[in-house]
């Protein structure tokens, strides 16, 4: 039994950490670049991991941003401002993770932000310094786009096959008690 049940937790972790290529969940941060201070991270919810992927949901921090203040400053989710496509199109260091037309997020403050790609630059604005979202970058930035790694999933894996054996261990104790 105890074999059986070993061999049901490594199987689960192993599972799980294959599966890390179907991860909906990205990690992204920026840094404002050129002279301007600012940076944000959080994550992105996909409804899958091979790209190009609709973002579904967005949540993260802002720490800084040259008009709105320093933060922190909550993204509460997606928004619509500077009409984005909200996709994501690559993962890893400038890869042009977005569009032209970018994503744009919702702000604690009632803000959004929106993040893009023009002629191959980082872009970054926001609704309060360029509310007629013009087409030129407000800013400039480098942006980071990433999945979990598979030693992340691997361990959380591992974590939850431990405590499946002490549930089953506790109750094989208390049952011959």
């Amino acid at each position: 039994m105890k074999t059986g049940l070993l061999a049901a937790a490594a199987a689960f972790a192993i599972g799980m950490a294959g599966s890390a290529a179907q991860a909906d969940t990205f990690y992204w941060s920026y840094t404002l670049t050129g002279g301007a201070t600012g940076s944000g991270s959080g994550t992105f919810t996909t409804s899958g991991s091979d790209l190009p992927q609709v973002i579904t949901g967005a949540t993260g921090t802002i720490f800084s941003d040259p008009d709105l203040g320093p933060g922190p400053i909550t993204v509460t989710g997606l928004s619509n401002y500077a009409s984005p496509d909200n996709t994501l199109y690559a993962t890893g260091f400038n890869n042009e993770q977005f569009s032209f037309d970018g994503v744009s997020l919702s702000l604690s403050d009632g803000y959004s932000i929106n993040l893009y790609f023009q002629n191959g630059v980082g872009g970054f604005e926001n609704s309060f310094s360029n509310p007629d979202n013009l087409d030129s970058p407000v800013y400039t930035a480098d942006y980071t786009v990433s999945t979990p790694e598979t030693s992340t999933w691997a361990m959380m894996a591992f974590g939850f096959a431990g405590l499946a054996f002490a549930g089953y261990r506790s109750r094989r104790t208390a049952a011959g008690a």
